[in-house]
């Protein structure tokens, strides 16, 4: 779509003309000549503006830190990320890249599991290039990172289901033991302030099998929470003291709105269905969440679900389906742009991951095929400034898409 002058790119930033809006105009979306018009101020409200192709209209959307704008206006270059990807090759011997955690600055860590151990690789230019730190005490994988700001990084194991806490942008670790008698912790989630909750499997005894855990001072120590769940797979943050937690054979969605002192099933997916399982769940901004369920069957369907509403029960809408696939993991990239890694079946065999995208909050999605011949996409992550990672299973690889010039 042609631009006006003023709004050509030049490198990754251009400012809009400092315009005074209307009342008619303080509300998105907008059309390419009523932008004229428009001043979003990021200082204020900490939103973009962004083009969306679906819609040709304008929207402002909250921003990820990531330079962008400029003198607190500007657009996003949101319609080219994701687009186009580097395979930098196999993360030593690891076999499943569990996990991944941009501390700012450029440094990354990943979470693996394989041969070797649970392991912790870290980059210090976005992912370019990886180094070793080497195994955490003697667990089998590193199934979740979370950054809690100040150098403060926390790790949650497989095997052992312990907690292992760096201090200094995961140089160093130390071990602080196992959560209550779990087997693994699957899941951490910063809330900010430092809480943060973590979701553990195994274990305890039926029907109690998997738990969640508190941490109010940075992840030094924790409390086992008095409610319980089964097959916990996500937890996600949105924001004001509200978390979503996925579990269950029927899309069971599990939301505290006290930071996560208290816990209460909102909602099913799929009450009607006995195998459909959450995997993977990504906050919009907004009060928007997607969320991407499994594959019942090799002939079933994966479905896409959205919350408008901050994931209350009345809230959440079937969005897309596709045969065949099931979603492991999403990622958004700001303005709407969201990234999802998918297991592949065809009949009578599963098939390479697939790679879709989204340019229009996951009302539809486009399939970018596959990320070389990896089986599986287990963790995707935005690292601003257009950098996104993938990490895989059974291969082990990172993969790098870093931003292409053009609206």
């Amino acid at each position: 779509m042609p631009l006006p002058d003023y709004l050509k790119i030049q490198g990754r930033r251009r400012a809009l003309p400092p315009r005074r809006p209307s009342a008619s105009l303080l509300t998105p979306p907008w059309t390419l000549s009523q932008l004229e018009d428009v001043k979003v101020s990021r200082p204020v409200s900490g939103d973009g503006l962004f083009y969306n192709k679906a819609t040709n209209l304008w929207y402002n959307r909250p921003l990820p830190v990531d330079g962008f704008l400029a003198n607190g206006m500007g657009i996003a270059l949101v319609e080219s990320q994701g687009l186009v990807w580097t395979d930098l090759g196999q993360i030593g011997v690891s076999v499943k890249i569990w996990s991944i955690a941009y501390l700012g600055n450029g440094i990354v860590l990943v979470g693996v599991g394989g041969p070797a151990g649970g392991r912790i690789y870290r980059s210090i230019n976005y992912g370019a290039t990886w180094t070793d730190l080497g195994q955490l005490g003697t667990e089998t994988a590193i199934r979740s990172l979370a950054y809690l700001g100040n150098g403060i990084v926390v790790a949650g194991t497989g095997a052992g289901g312990k907690i292992f806490r760096s201090a200094d942008y995961g140089a160093t670790w130390a071990d602080l033991g196992g959560l209550g008698t779990a087997s693994s912790v699957e899941e951490l989630a910063y809330l900010g302030n430092g809480i943060v909750v973590a979701g553990t499997s195994g274990g305890y005894p039926v029907p109690s099998f998997d738990r969640l855990f508190r941490s109010t001072d940075y992840g030094s120590t924790w409390t086992i929470l008095g409610y319980s769940l089964s097959q916990l797979e996500e937890i996600v943050y949105l924001g004001q003291g509200i978390v979503l937690a996925a579990s269950g054979a029927q899309g069971e969605l599990h939301r505290s709105v006290d930071y996560g002192a208290t816990w209460a099933l909102e909602y099913m997916l799929e009450a009607e269905k006995a195998d459909t399982r959450v995997m993977s769940l990504c906050y919009l901004g907004s009060g928007i969440v997607i969320a991407g369920t499994n594959l019942p069957d090799p002939f079933g369907y994966g479905y896409f679900f959205r919350s408008n509403g901050y994931g209350v029960a009345a809230s959440w809408e079937r969005i897309y389906t596709t045969a065949g696939m099931s979603f492991l993991s999403l990622v958004h990239l700001g303005g709407g742009v969201v990234l999802a890694g998918a297991d592949y079946y065809i009949y009578p065999a599963w098939q390479p991951a697939r790679l879709l995208r989204s340019t229009d909050f996951g009302s539809t999605w486009t399939n970018l095929g596959q990320l070389g011949a990896e089986d599986h996409i287990l963790s995707l992550a935005y690292l601003g400034n257009g950098i996104v990672l993938a990490g895989t299973g059974d291969g082990g690889k990172i993969f790098r898409s870093a931003l292409v010039s053009g609206v």
